[in-house]
């Protein structure tokens, strides 16, 4: 479902998962837009590790792209994989 510039949902699926749904939206917002991606009806909450990693990934290696907002406390030269080690312990499954 995508209604430009507004809103995209799609299924999400992944072998041996029930699927679930992606949806990202984009308001406006006084510098720029906000990008909001909500990630529903997963079976594993330690998805969020993932997406925190790889949109931390996006905002440092596209900095035009991220907002002053980006949180000030991300680790900088840390690897994917590290910093989603770490994220998975506090995103783990709930």
């Amino acid at each position: 479902e995508c209604e430009p510039p507004r809103r995209y949902t799609t299924t999400w699926e992944y072998a041996g998962e029930s699927p679930s749904t992606v949806e990202v939206t984009v308001t406006e917002h006084p510098e720029g837009a906000v990008l909001t991606l909500r990630h529903t009806d997963l079976a594993d909450a330690g998805y969020g590790a993932g997406w925190q990693a790889y949109l931390e990934q996006l905002a440092r290696d596209r900095p035009a792209a991220a907002s002053s907002a980006v949180d000030p406390d991300r680790p900088a030269g840390v690897s994917w994989d590290a910093r989603f080690a770490a994220l998975h312990a506090v995103w783990g499954p709930r």
